[in-house]
């Protein structure tokens, strides 16, 4: 039998590749050497947090925003992107470890780098600026700031929206995520029709899509039906909020039958 592709042995691998990276990774002075050391530092900061060594992962992304800073002091223009990059990493990293108030700073940083970035090199952007900004939400939303977090994911949604057009493959299944935690950014205000409509969409777009990759975006959309269930009934469709409960709890079962350990818990919320 293969061994499935987030398995315990390949996440430890993927640490044990990056660290043997980093430890080759060429130490003299050269731009070139100088970017291979920051990338393997990220790389590695990514690996240890899939395997869950957040402290360790903290300490190389750090050392990744450090590299990259050095970066753009010599070449700004080519360099905005790898150290956005890290300062998302950093950001997320700050969050695992429950450093929430301390992640707002590299968060902020990274979409003000990623603004810049869309307007003297949009070609190498991407969803930069939109990941971002709904890091950057989530965060906002963490430490209490409910008008900026509502607010940066609206502009990821439309970030993400606009790319879909481009390129709906990779797009989609970042928007409707965005549209899911935008419509918890309204909940969070007292907005319930605002809500709605952005779990609704949600709901619209994982059913796309699972029809395309079920396995991928099930908990996608069993996750998203239960936000559309609790905006359905304070709108005061009951009835309605019932058939969405029931969905995903049908979708959740479905789950914890491939992977009980991965998503029991959904089923208990």
């Amino acid at each position: 039998n293969s061994l499935p592709p987030r398995s315990l042995a390949f996440s430890e691998l993927g640490v044990i590749v990056a660290r043997r990276l980093a430890e080759v990774a060429p130490q003299d002075a050269s731009k070139a050497a100088l970017r291979q050391r920051a990338d393997t530092q990220s790389y590695l900061s990514a690996r240890l947090s899939d395997r869950g060594y957040d402290e360790d992962a903290l300490t190389a992304s750090n050392e990744a925003v450090r590299l990259h800073r050095e970066l753009v002091s010599i070449d700004r223009k080519e360099s905005l992107a790898g150290l956005a990059s890290a300062l998302h990493l950093y950001s997320r990293d700050l969050v695992e470890l429950g450093r929430r108030k301390e992640a707002l700073a590299p968060s902020e940083e990274a979409v003000e780098l990623d603004r810049e970035l869309a307007e003297i090199r949009p070609e190498k952007l991407g969803s930069g600026l939109a990941d971002s900004l709904k890091n950057l939400g989530e965060i906002y939303a963490s430490v209490g700031r409910k008008d900026d977090a509502l607010q940066a994911t609206k502009d990821a949604c439309g970030r993400f929206e606009a790319l879909a057009g481009d390129d709906p493959g990779r797009s989609l299944p970042a928007l409707a995520s965005a549209l899911n935690s935008l419509c918890n950014r309204h909940f969070e205000l007292r907005q319930s029709v605002e809500a709605l409509a952005a779990s609704s969409k949600a709901v619209t777009l994982f059913r796309q899509l699972i029809t395309g990759n079920r396995d991928a975006h099930l908990p996608g959309l069993a996750a998203t039906l239960n936000n559309y269930s609790r905006d359905l009934r304070n709108v005061g469709r009951s009835d309605e909020a019932l058939g969405a409960i029931v969905e995903a709890l049908k979708y959740h079962r479905e789950l914890v039958e491939k992977n009980r350990g991965g998503h029991l818990l959904g089923l208990a919320l």
